[in-house]
């Protein structure tokens, strides 16, 4: 009746959208809040940097879990205490059906945000790997400078010294050469 309303008659009553919106914040915001603590937790006993695999398999297996126990104790109170169905009602054909449904999106849900998580994990440990690199450079390069400068710049001004009096022009050169490395 929804879809002939909306597009036959063209318009959906406000009673169906309130009913929609009720059963979609009932059903969102506890498994919202339930698979966010959930990966919080499991971000701390697993770290992806550390055990990528394990909070992965974990995550994706402890979502399934979590996310199905929770359908099955909220619609026990929806169906059962508010409505008043027998316990048994339950498991009839069309509300497996929407579990079984509960469990594939809860599956590919699950599967792609894990799988965004690992790939922006990926992504960090890299960036700081490169990070790193450039200032291992940094530091090696400045290293070298602080080592090398006074020894160096000694021996060429004795090299430099000598040259002055025994060739100019081998000095003058000499003197370009130094100073092209020091540039």
């Amino acid at each position: 009746t929804i879809l002939i309303n909306v597009f036959i008659v063209k318009q959906l009553p406000w009673d169906i959208i309130r009913q929609q919106i009720l059963y979609n914040l009932y059903y969102g915001v506890p498994l919202s809040l339930v698979n966010g603590w959930l990966f919080d937790f499991l971000s701390k006993l697993f770290p992806w940097n550390e055990r990528p695999w394990t909070r992965a398999i974990t995550g994706v297996l402890g979502a399934i879990f979590m996310t199905m126990a929770l359908l099955i104790m909220l619609n026990i109170i929806l169906w059962v205490f508010i409505f008043g169905n027998p316990l048994d009602s339950l498991w009839l054909r069309e509300n497996r059906t929407f579990f079984l449904i509960a469990l594939v999106i809860t599956s590919l849900v699950s599967i792609t945000l894990h799988a965004v998580a690992f790939l922006k994990e990926i992504q960090n440990q890299r960036s700081i790997s490169t990070q790193l690199r450039q200032e291992k450079t940094a530091s090696e390069l400045s290293a070298l400078r602080t080592q090398v400068d006074p020894h160096f710049l000694f021996n060429s001004f004795n090299v430099l010294s000598g040259l002055i009096d025994e060739d100019t022009e081998k000095a003058l050169r000499f003197l370009a050469g130094l100073s092209a490395i020091y540039r």
